[in-house]
């Protein structure tokens, strides 16, 4: 059976902070939970699917976040950690650091929520080796963090590179280029971390076929319906489809990120055209015979 998982990132330190405190301020990080989440439920409520939901732990603090992911595991939804403090230099750090916000993310999330997470996904889908053998000492069931998109790439590394002659300070980090040869489907981690070995489970986000092209919710948000349909045509026939969306896909201007707009285009379009791009891949997902699970489902499967 072929089947189709959508997660959706909820760190309300988004691309923003990533890229430096010098360049965008004052998000309402506020409306990721409280406006986004419940777009999001709403919307897997019409078109009955089920989603995985990824969590920063530190901000379930908020007793008002906590309480919008309590909702959704009740109406079915996984939710997963996306560590404890969403440290973009995570790969980098020390096993004892990436160990306590490995752990300290799903400890948080299983004390707020009420169920440990299962999944990991890392900030700015960047891994290391090291991090892979934490995860497994942390037991955690699978990853979905690598991105093995070339175009992504190269953008990043050029904003990255344009950024440095600006002066202008960067958090987030360039993934080691060789990910681009990882495989696109799900393989477990091998030595190095993007070849196939007997490691964790790595569920990638999804690329189109052959030129691996991004299909995540920025791209098709962005570039609006009728590609969104025609992109999801080009990848029927994969075992596993794994859209990777973010909380910024379900809000647009009007509801407190017009800061983001220089950095995300999708901001750019009302919240209405945007859920029509996502129905379109789930409409098209579901005519071509695709059974939606959530990621610890699909886990299970491979």
């Amino acid at each position: 059976m072929q089947l189709a998982a959508i997660s959706i990132d909820l760190n309300t330190n988004t691309r923003a902070a990533a890229m430096g405190d010098a360049c965008v301020s004052g998000v309402n990080d506020c409306s990721m939970y409280d406006v986004a989440v419940e777009r999001v439920m709403d919307w897997a409520k019409r078109l009955q699917i089920p989603l995985t939901l990824f969590a920063v732990g530190a901000d379930l603090r908020r007793p008002q976040s906590a309480q919008r992911l309590e909702l959704a595991l009740e109406a079915g939804h996984e939710i997963g950690n996306l560590s404890l403090d969403h440290l973009y230099d995570l790969s980098l750090r020390s096993r004892p650091e990436m160990f306590a916000q490995v752990k300290g993310g799903a400890d948080l999330i299983a004390e707020k929520v009420g169920q440990r997470p299962c999944g990991f996904r890392a900030p700015g889908y960047v891994m290391s080796d090291k991090l892979y053998d934490t995860l497994v000492e942390a037991d955690v069931s699978y990853s979905s963090s690598l991105f093995p998109c070339p175009v992504y790439t190269l953008l990043e590394s050029a904003s990255i590179g344009l950024d440095r002659l600006r002066g202008r300070r960067r958090r987030s980090l360039l993934a080691d280029p060789r990910v681009v040869t990882a495989p696109s489907g799900p393989y477990r981690v091998g030595d190095p971390y993007w070849k196939p070995g007997a490691g964790v489970l790595e569920l990638p986000v999804q690329t189109t076929p052959w030129l691996r092209l991004p299909f995540t919710g920025t791209s098709l948000t962005a570039l609006g319906c009728s590609w969104a349909q025609f992109a999801t045509k080009g990848l029927v026939g994969q075992r596993l489809v794994n859209l990777k969306l973010h909380a910024v896909d379900f809000l647009d201007a009007a509801d407190g990120v017009r800061q983001l707009e220089p950095l995300l285009s999708g901001v750019r379009r009302s919240a209405r055209e945007k859920m029509e791009a996502l129905d379109a891949v789930v409409v098209t997902l579901k005519a071509a015979g695709y059974d939606f699970v959530r990621l610890q489902q699909a886990a299970e499967r491979f």
